[in-house]
């Protein structure tokens, strides 16, 4: 009979190796006990350095806190005018150069623009966004007295102020004043193509016309001084000059003829009859 217990290589070997398997999990399991953990109450965080040495528990009662500590302080923005203004003439880039940033800058222009302009300081405050400690940094600034745009001075940026003249038309209102050389009458803004009548009638009282308007000297201009008037065409020019050929001495009697009614109205004041 064949011994049962009898045990082939293969098998001894297998045996031998899960022995060695079960001595090393022993000792692992061994050595595993001796390491001691520290259990900290869930409400218990660390605060550590960059480093990650432990410095102190930080409770989540006083987390709050030490966040707080640590945020980085808030900056007010202040408004430093560079001299008295006046609200209701000045553009959104003055805003923005005294302070404010654009959006803010861009809302308070349109809000005094869209309107009849502001009368008091403290009507700046209806403006969404605009605070109270600007109003403080600008007060002893603002003034409000009534102030005329010169119509043959003023820059772009002081016909936008006029409620209803954007960039496009304070633009061609130079234009318009180049060609010219100037304006003689306040009414010729009529004449500005794309100026709404409404928009004049309403803002006449800001103009005025203080700086004298470029003259052209009958008895001295050139052909091309005359043809390049806005007022005068090649035939009128050329008329003139024939004219002054021929009397030598020219006053408004002999030219007279050469325009209509209306011609004769807008172009007089632009003649200068002395030598």
């Amino acid at each position: 009979m064949k011994n049962i217990f009898h045990l082939t290589r293969n098998e001894r070997l297998g045996f031998i190796g899960i022995g060695i398997l079960f001595s090393i999990m022993l000792v692992f399991k061994y050595f595993d006990s001796k390491v001691e953990v520290k259990y900290l109450s869930a409400s218990i965080e660390l605060e550590k350095k960059d480093d990650g040495q432990v410095i102190t528990p930080i409770s989540k009662k006083n987390e709050k806190k030490a966040v707080g500590k640590n945020k980085k302080p808030k900056f007010r923005i202040t408004l430093k005018p560079f001299e008295k203004f006046n609200p209701n003439i000045v553009t959104a880039a003055y805003w923005e150069r005294i302070g404010l940033k654009p959006k803010i800058a861009k809302r308070v222009n349109k809000f005094i623009t869209s309107g009849n302009g502001i009368s008091k300081p403290t009507e700046l405050l209806v403006i969404y966004g605009f605070k109270k400690e600007w109003l403080e940094d600008i007060d002893q600034y603002l003034v409000f007295k009534a102030q005329k745009i010169d119509l043959n001075v003023a820059d772009v940026s002081e016909f936008q102020s006029v409620r209803g003249i954007g960039d496009v038309l304070a633009t061609r209102i130079l234009k318009f004043r180049d060609r010219l050389g100037g304006f003689a009458s306040v009414n010729q803004l009529y004449q500005v193509y794309g100026l709404d009548s409404l928009v004049i009638s309403r803002s006449m009282s800001r103009f005025e016309i203080k700086k004298q308007w470029k003259k052209i000297s009958i008895h001295k201009a050139s052909l091309r001084d005359f043809e390049s008037h806005l007022y005068l065409n090649s035939t009128q020019s050329e008329e003139i000059i024939k004219i002054r050929s021929i009397l030598g001495e020219v006053d408004s009697s002999e030219i007279r003829n050469i325009f209509t009614e209306l011609e004769w109205t807008k172009i007089r004041p632009y003649f200068k009859w002395k030598n």
